[in-house]
C-alpha cells in the first residue's frame, strides 16, 4: 500500500476470487481502511493487475464501505480489472460506487476535474437507489426467470418511456419521505407474471395485478437489508397497485422523482424513486 498524491493505492498480491486467501486480503483491507480513513485521500484504488477476479462474496464484503466512503466523500477506482468485472458490477447495479479505470493516469486526470458537489438529498438518494436495483435484478431472476439490466438512472423530465401498470410503496421516515414504484407496460408485465405463476397470460387480471404489488414487495424486502447494513431507517411496509393518473398525481407532490430504467428478456421497465427533500422537510413548520 501506498498514497499516490491524492489516491491510496493498493496492489492485490492474492488471487481474491479464493475463499480462504480472500479472507487474507479483506483482513488486510479492513485494516488499512480503518487505519487510513481520517487521511487526506478522496479515493482507494485497487490494482487486480488483470488477473485477479472479484467474486459477488467479494462485492458483498466491500458493499459495507458504501455508506463511510460516500460520507467521507472518497471514491473507490478498480484499476486493470478487464471488460468482466465492469459488465458485472453494471449488471449488479454497483459501477456508481466501484469505477474501472484502465490507467492510473485516468483517475489522476479524473482527480483533477472533479465535478460539482451534489446537493445532500442527491448524495444521500445514491444509497436508496443502488440496493432497489440489485434487488430488483435479484428478484426477477429468482422469482421470474427474467435476466435483468439496469439503464443509467435519470430524472423523470428527461424520461420519455411510458407504462400501464404501477405499483408503490410509501415510505416516510427520518431518513426517506417518499416512494418507490415499479412501471412496466402491458406486455412486459404479463410476461413477467406467466413467468412467476407459470400460465400464459393473454390480459390482465386482478390475481395478476396482486402479483405486481406482491414483486415490488420482495424487491423493497430485500433491498431493505441493504439500507439498514448502510444505517438507513425504512418501516415496514405494504405495498398497492395504483392506476396511471394517481402515479403522475404522486410525482407532482414530489421534490426529486429519479427513473432507473432496466431493459430485460420480457420487455423494458423501470423502477422510481420519488421522495421529498430532505432538507426542506426539516425546515417546514409541523402541520
Amino acid at each position: 500500500m501506498k498514497q499516490v498524491g491524492q489516491l491510496l493505492y493498493i496492489e492485490a498480491t492474492t488471487d481474491i476470487a479464493s475463499k480462504e486467501e480472500s479472507n487474507t486480503v479483506f483482513k488486510d483491507f479492513d485494516e488499512i481502511i480503518a487505519n487510513e480513513m481520517k487521511n487526506p485521500w478522496v479515493a482507494v484504488v485497487i490494482d487486480l493487475k488483470n488477473k485477479y477476479k472479484i467474486v459477488e462474496d467479494d462485492l458483498k464484503h466491500f458493499s459495507k464501505y458504501i455508506a463511510p466512503f460516500r460520507k467521507a466523500q472518497k471514491k473507490v477506482y478498480l484499476l486493470h480489472g478487464g471488460e468482466n468485472i465492469k459488465t458485472y458490477l453494471q449488471e449488479q447495479g454497483l459501477n456508481t460506487f466501484f469505477q474501472v479505470k484502465n490507467s492510473i493516469n485516468d483517475i489522476k486526470h479524473l482527480m483533477k476535474v472533479q465535478p460539482a458537489k451534489q446537493p445532500a438529498s442527491l448524495s444521500f438518494n445514491v444509497n436508496m437507489v443502488n440496493p432497489i436495483i440489485s434487488s430488483a435484478i435479484e428478484t426477477l431472476k429468482t422469482q421470474c426467470q427474467v435476466q435483468a439490466k439496469p439503464g443509467a438512472p435519470t430524472l423523470k423530465e428527461k424520461f420519455t418511456a411510458k407504462a400501464d401498470l404501477f405499483a408503490n410503496i410509501k415510505i416516510e421516515s427520518n431518513d426517506f419521505n417518499g416512494y418507490i414504484f415499479f412501471a412496466m407496460p402491458e406486455k412486459t408485465f404479463l410476461k413477467i407474471m406467466g413467468n412467476m405463476l407459470g400460465e400464459d397470460y393473454e390480459q390482465v387480471n386482478d390475481e395478476l395485478l396482486d402479483g405486481m404489488a406482491e414483486l415490488l414487495n420482495i424487491v423493497y424486502g430485500n433491498a431493505k437489508k441493504e439500507y439498514k447494513a448502510n444505517g438507513i431507517s425504512v418501516p415496514q411496509v405494504i405495498p398497492s397497485v395504483v392506476k396511471d393518473q394517481d402515479f403522475k398525481d404522486i410525482e407532482k407532490k414530489m421534490d426529486i422523482n429519479l427513473v432507473l430504467p432496466f431493459s430485460s428478456d420480457a420487455g423494458d421497465f423501470f423502477a422510481q424513486v420519488s421522495y421529498k427533500n430532505q432538507t426542506q422537510k426539516t425546515a417546514s413548520p409541523a402541520a
